[in-house]
This record gives structure tokens, sequence and C-alpha cells, in this order.
């Protein structure tokens, strides 16, 4: 599993690396926020598993602050079967492509760290 970090670069470029953390860190990151739980995040990533056969998720969190989902986070499965094939090389993704709002991703799950929690 890993987590991408950001970096402030200069005044106008920000740059992610990629950390290895375990599930509970990722589930961790993800509740703390949202209104879910480790137990009910591990219970949809299963479904998940079964019906997309995913190589691994990745965290999502919005960072514009114009934007009325500031602070909001998704996770998307990626792999060859799901919308996203990799995780985005530039650590950004549009996850509501329709509202324009971009999000900035904050960790990557695989699927063997997940199976192996």
């Amino acid at each position: 599993m890993v987590a991408a970090r950001q970096v402030l670069a200069s005044s106008f470029f920000v740059k992610w690396k990629m950390e290895k953390i375990n599930f509970k860190e990722f589930a961790d990151s993800y509740c703390e926020t949202q209104e879910s739980t480790t137990e009910k995040l591990a219970e949809i990533l299963l479904e998940q598993t079964r019906k997309f056969n995913p190589a691994g998720w990745f965290l999502s969190e919005c960072h514009d602050m114009c934007s009325s989902r500031l602070g909001n986070k998704v996770i998307l499965p990626y792999g060859p079967s799901n919308t996203f094939k990799e995780v985005p090389d530039n650590g950004l993704v549009r996850p509501y492509a329709d509202r324009g709002s971009t999000y900035s991703i904050v960790a990557v799950l695989s699927r063997e760290s997940f199976d192996a929690r």
C-alpha cells in the first residue's frame, strides 16, 4: 500500500511522492472525515473486489478552496477493468468531471495490501 504525500516545490508547483502505508492507515485517513468505519470500508472494498477485480484503490481529497466539496474524500478503484487503468502519475484526478473540482491523490492501496489486512 502506498500513500501520496504532497511536497510544496515552489509557490506554483506541487510535487508528490509515494510512501508505503497499510490498510488501517488508508482506512483511517478516509474515515476521519467521512461517515464510515474501517469495517464498513473493508466490506465495500471487498464487494468491489468481487465485482470489478481492481488492482487497487486510490484515495483523493478535494483541496479546492473555492469548492463546496473542500475536504471531501473519494476512493476510486484502478486496474485493467476499471475507468482508471492505473494511478494518475500527476497525483491529480477529477472524480466529478461535470463539477470541475480537482482532487489530489493522498493514498494508494494495492490489492495485495488490502488482501493482507
